[in-house]
């Protein structure tokens, strides 16, 4: 577990590669080829759930420790070093505990699952908008705020996602499949569209 969360200390070293306007083409390069070898792995996707009982504290501990060093105001080499192993670690404990807790089917799972790339696709622009307005119009505090712009990005991407997967240009172009003049995605929101 030591050697993988050093692992993350890679793209911190190339990260001067490539850089262009304080991104790094190296380092995500890194980032991607590291979770790309890791996570193809079968039997180390079955050993995360096992060792999230190590990760987790670790990232929680980093996670308390990094608050403080930015309360205090303490960066440099030692800020950046944490972070990367603090990234590791997070995901780390994040796909084990996923794995042990969320490993199971369901109709919302399913249906979670299937519409997972073009809720993606959508909830970008959904967002923007809400929070354009939201910041401009709504007089609340920050959270309540936060809080109605998550709710009603929800419920709008959910909504045009059901509305796009019904039509065949848009099913295509958000790479809807379907199987002999039937969706793929069966939705749990069924009832409410019919």
């Amino acid at each position: 577990i030591i050697k993988l969360l050093l692992i993350g200390v890679i793209p911190y070293i190339i990260k001067p590669i490539g850089n262009l306007g304080g991104k790094s083409i190296a380092e995500f390069m890194a980032w991607f080829l590291i979770g790309f070898f890791i996570f193809s792995n079968e039997s180390f996707q079955e050993k995360t759930a096992s060792w999230s009982i190590v990760t987790f504290p670790i990232f929680a501990i980093l996670l308390i420790t990094r608050c403080v060093m930015y309360k205090i105001q303490v960066f440099g080499p030692y800020w950046d070093v944490l972070t990367y192993i603090f990234t590791c670690s997070g995901i780390l404990s994040l796909f084990g505990l996923a794995k042990k807790f969320l490993n199971f089917n369901s109709a919302f799972t399913k249906y979670f699952s299937q519409a997972s790339y073009p809720l993606y696709i959508l909830h970008q622009s959904v967002i923007v908008i809400l929070g354009f307005f939201a910041a401009k119009y709504v007089r609340i505090p920050y959270i309540l705020q936060y809080l109605l712009i998550v709710l009603i990005s929800f419920v709008i991407t959910v909504g045009l996602y059901e509305i796009f997967r019904r039509n065949r240009v848009t099913s295509f172009l958000l790479g809807i499949k379907q199987f002999s003049g039937r969706y793929e995605t069966t939705s749990c929101f069924e009832p409410f569209f019919r």
